[in-house]
């Protein structure tokens, strides 16, 4: 778990912040709290 955390980390640093709030564990989780506090269910954020 903590090596896809550090790929992640890595690949969204590749990518600027918006890369490491995708690749990151704590980014997902956090734009599907941002989604479900907006009302909007998103592919994108949903647990695969």
């Amino acid at each position: 778990m903590l090596l896809l955390e550090v790929r992640g980390l890595l690949l969204g640093l590749a990518l600027g912040v918006p890369g490491v709030l995708l690749f990151t564990l704590e980014g997902v989780l956090v734009l599907a709290a941002a989604a479900e506090a907006l009302g909007h269910d998103s592919e994108l954020v949903a647990p695969p």
